[in-house]
């Protein structure tokens, strides 16, 4: 890839992920209103300590991603750990500690 191509995509990379992120949640956020109103969909927020105990109740899903990734050969748990690192980093509120346990 030429020199030029490599500068243009890191120089253009945070506008890139910015426009995403908007995407992502102008998108979300349309489509709920969306089905609430042409399907009738009742959405709620789960109380605090409900949602505890479901994420508890759950099997670990991400460390079977990473184990099934690892196993191909892949860097399944580095990710897991990366993904999690940046949630702490970010103070994003975490119920599980995915990687850790």
């Amino acid at each position: 890839m030429a020199d030029e191509v490599k500068q243009a995509l890191l120089g253009a990379g945070d506008a890139w992920n910015k426009l995403q992120v908007e995407r992502l949640v102008g998108g979300t956020a349309a489509m709920r209103q969306r089905c609430e109103k042409e399907f009738g969909m009742k959405y709620t927020r789960m109380d605090p300590k409900e949602r505890l105990a479901w994420a508890k109740s759950m099997p670990n899903l991400a460390k079977n991603w990473a184990k099934s990734m690892n196993d191909k050969g892949l860097p399944g748990s580095e990710i897991l750990s990366m993904y999690m690192d940046e949630m702490r980093a970010a103070k994003q509120p975490i119920v599980r500690q995915w990687d850790r346990e």
